[in-house]
């Protein structure tokens, strides 16, 4: 209201755009089956369950076959990007306003801002944030920031091969107390500052407990979060869990473990079938 749009309910800026709108539906279809095809199921054509569960990992299958980014528009696709952090999803807003007005857009006149401006703005925040990991965190953010760059290639490779659950941005960690233990300290500092800056997000655990606690749970999900999936190019939908341990975590930030856990991971978590090419390691920018 302070800059006088008539128009103040920030939805109808927001437009969303179809999962199945971004690509021909020869094309999702077509991908549907070969994911089908890829799980050995018995039947020979998918299911509405299948379907329901499958889209969206097959749209971004098919926009990487044609290396065409994911669009990402909308209210709710705003929010769930922000995952929860109310700077981002301000953020978010703010760069899709940005780059409507410099378009000279009539925004005060059509309260719209076109699907693609605003995927714009989602990579532009992601990328900067995602940037901003190392200079932010204080003391890890170099080793968190490689961490997050490798968990998300693995993510990525899971998205684009596994042929039942690709959409695991959800990390279980069932031996989450051993960040306790003296030969964990190092790697407990990194999480403790991934939490405590967004970086990643704990679920599974009472709110109120505190990463520096020397007492820790049992166990605990992490989950990456979501702002960096656009340049990490993952799903920030976290429909399936993948079992990771402490040890993955220490090893990943450790720079003579670092390439072999990371292929490890790769393997065991990034799909359940044989990639032709293993995917070049991520580089410190």
């Amino acid at each position: 209201s302070a800059a006088n749009y008539p128009n103040t309910n920030i939805e109808d800026y927001l437009l969303g755009q179809a999962y199945t709108l971004e690509i021909k539906p020869e094309e999702l279809e077509a991908e549907l089956a070969l994911m089908w095809q890829q799980g050995k199921r018995r039947t020979t054509n998918p299911n509405d369950s299948f379907r329901n569960h499958s889209t969206v990992a097959a749209v971004y299958r098919v926009l990487a076959k044609k290396k065409a980014r994911k669009g990402f528009s909308g209210f709710d696709q705003y929010a769930l990007l922000s995952s929860g952090v109310v700077s981002s999803y301000i953020e978010l807003c703010k760069y899709a306003f940005f780059f409507a007005l410099s378009d000279q857009l009539p925004l005060k006149v059509i309260p719209a801002i076109p699907t693609y401006l605003q995927t714009n703005a989602a990579y532009s925040v992601s990328e900067r944030l995602f940037d901003t990991i190392d200079g932010n965190v204080p003391a890890v953010g170099g080793v968190l920031k490689q961490m997050v760059s490798d968990l998300g290639n693995i993510l990525r490779n899971r998205l684009q091969h596994h042929p039942s659950e690709p959409e695991a941005n959800r990390f279980e960690i069932n031996d989450f107390n051993r960040l306790s233990t003296s030969e964990n300290a190092d790697v407990a500092k990194i999480i403790d500052g991934a939490i405590i800056w967004s970086v990643f997000h704990l679920d599974g655990v009472s709110k109120a407990f505190l990463p520096r606690n020397t007492s820790r749970p049992p166990q605990a999900q992490l989950v990456i979060n979501r702002i960096y999936a656009p340049i990490l190019e993952f799903s920030p939908r976290s429909r399936w869990r993948v079992n990771v341990s402490v040890r993955d975590f220490r090893e990943l930030s450790q720079p003579e473990k670092r390439v072999r856990a990371f292929r490890r991971l790769m393997k065991s978590i990034g799909c359940e079938t044989e990639v032709s090419e293993q995917p070049e390691l991520p580089q410190m920018k």
